[in-house]
C-alpha cells in the first residue's frame, strides 16, 4: 500500500515539474578543489666562490721629481771638501685610458663578504718634458755649472708606465644585489724613466756632449680604494672601482755633469715619486652562480 502511494506521488510530481523531479532523483555532485601549482623557489644570491673579468678605465699618473747634485772640489781634494744641493724638478701628470683583466675569490658569511683579488692593466700613461736649472742657481748653491752652449743643467725627461698590477684584499657588505667594499694591498708598475742632458769634460772634449741615463724597472708600492659591484642576470656582475696607488720614491744616478780632473767633479741624481689614480668599470663572471 505504501509503495503504491510513493510511486503515485512521484508520478504526480514529475507530471507537475519534470525538472524538479529529475533534480531530486539525480545523485548529488560534490566539487573538489585542486591545489594551485607551486612556482620553483629562486636560488639565493651568493658572492662566494671564484670569479674572473675584464675592465676598462682611466688612469692619472703624477710624477714628482727632485734633482740632486754633489760636487767635489778637487783643487783642495786632499781636504775632502764636498758641496751638495737639491733642486725641484718638473712635476707633471698625465691622463690616459687603461684596460685589462682581474680575478679573485670571495667568502660570504651573512651580509659580510671577504675576498682576494688581483688585476693587471695595460696603460698609455706617458710624460715628455724639458726642464733646466739656470747656472746662476747652481753657482749660488756652491756648485759648478755649464754656461755654454746651454745655460746651466738643461735636461729632457721621458717617463712611461707601460702596465699596472695590484694584489689586494677586499672586505664589504651586501645590500640587496649590491656589494659595497673597500680594498687595499700591493701595487706594481713597469716604470721607464730616461733623462738626457749635457755633460762637460774639458780634459776629454772641448765641448759638452749629450748623456742619456735612466732606469727601467718594476716599481712596488701600496694601493687603497673602494668600489661597488652589482649582480646582474645569471652569473654576471658589474663593478665601479677607484684605486690610489703610491710607488714611493726611487733615486737614480744620472751620471757626471762636470768632470774636470784636478779642478771639479760634479754628479747628478734624480729622485722620482710616482702615484696613480684610477677609475675602472669592470664586468665579472662568478663561477658559483646566483
Amino acid at each position: 500500500m505504501f509503495r503504491g502511494t510513493w510511486i503515485g506521488a512521484a508520478v504526480a510530481l514529475y507530471a507537475a515539474s519534470p525538472s524538479l523531479a529529475a533534480d531530486l532523483l539525480e545523485p548529488t555532485r560534490v566539487a573538489v578543489q585542486r591545489p594551485a601549482p607551486q612556482m620553483p623557489a629562486l636560488a639565493a644570491l651568493t658572492w662566494s666562490g671564484p670569479y674572473v673579468g675584464i675592465h676598462l678605465g682611466v688612469g692619472v699618473a703624477d710624477w714628482d721629481r727632485d734633482l740632486g747634485f754633489v760636487a767635489i772640489d778637487c783643487t783642495p781634494c786632499r781636504n775632502g771638501q764636498v758641496q751638495s744641493a737639491i733642486f725641484r724638478g718638473p712635476d707633471r701628470d698625465d691622463t690616459a685610458l687603461l684596460a685589462g683583466f682581474q680575478g679573485g675569490y670571495n667568502w660570504q658569511t651573512g651580509a659580510l663578504v671577504i675576498g682576494l683579488e688581483a688585476d693587471w692593466s695595460l696603460t698609455g700613461l706617458r710624460d715628455r718634458v724639458g726642464h733646466s736649472i739656470p747656472s746662476a742657481a747652481l753657482v749660488g748653491a756652491g756648485l759648478g755649472a755649464i754656461t755654454t752652449p746651454v745655460d746651466g743643467f738643461a735636461a729632457t725627461y721621458k717617463s712611461d708606465l707601460d702596465w699596472l698590477a695590484t694584489a689586494r684584499g677586499r672586505i664589504g657588505f651586501v645590500q640587496g644585489n649590491l656589494l659595497i667594499y673597500g680594498t687595499g694591498g700591493l701595487a706594481f708598475a713597469d716604470a721607464d724613466t730616461k733623462v738626457g742632458f749635457l755633460s762637460f769634460s774639458p780634459s776629454l772634449r772641448p765641448d759638452p756632449v749629450p748623456v742619456f741615463s735612466g732606469e727601467d724597472s718594476v716599481r712596488v708600492g701600496w694601493t687603497v680604494g673602494a668600489g661597488i659591484e652589482a649582480a646582474l642576470a645569471g652569473n654576471l656582475s658589474a663593478k665601479l672601482e677607484y684605486l690610489y696607488a703610491d710607488f714611493g720614491h726611487d733615486r737614480t744616478f744620472l751620471g757626471t755633469y762636470i768632470d774636470a780632473p784636478g779642478s771639479l767633479q760634479q754628479v747628478a741624481t734624480l729622485d722620482e715619486k710616482i702615484a696613480v689614480h684610477s677609475v675602472k668599470l669592470g664586468l665579472n663572471y662568478r663561477f658559483a652562480g646566483p
